[in-house]
Formats: C-alpha cells, sequence, structure tokens
C-alpha cells in the first residue's frame, strides 16, 4: 500500500478497496456484470467521492445553517 504523505489514511485504505472492487469485479461472470457488479463499482467510487467531499467540506461549531445545507 503506497501512501502520499497528505493523503488520510481512511482515504489509502478505501481507495485500496476501490481498486479491489473493480480489478475482482472485471472477472465476474456476464449476468451479474450489468446490474450487481455495476453497483458494487458505483458503491465503491462513491465511498472515494465521498470521503473526498467531506474532507474539504469545513463546518465551523457556530455554523448551523452550513449543517443543514451539507445534509
Amino acid at each position: 500500500m503506497t501512501q502520499k504523505s497528505t493523503e488520510m489514511q481512511v482515504i489509502v485504505c478505501t481507495k485500496d478497496l476501490c481498486s479491489y472492487v473493480l480489478t475482482v469485479t472485471q472477472q465476474s461472470p456476464k449476468n451479474f456484470r450489468y446490474t450487481f457488479v455495476t453497483r458494487m463499482q458505483n458503491l465503491a467510487l462513491d465511498a472515494v467521492s465521498d470521503l473526498y467531499r467531506a474532507n474539504d467540506t469545513f463546518v465551523a461549531k457556530d455554523d448551523s445553517d452550513a449543517k443543514t445545507v451539507r445534509m
């Protein structure tokens, strides 16, 4: 597992998981490829995307309006 010095460990592990899911699902049978496999791949990519979005968002303690907008 290679890690950049600026990335958090949870992001590195999620990227590794996403890479693993994409690699394993490429070898899946055709009857699963367009339903189950597509969902798994999309969920793995969404997890990475959500972590990056959460890491970029800063909400102060007193900023309750921003909390409701984020959710």
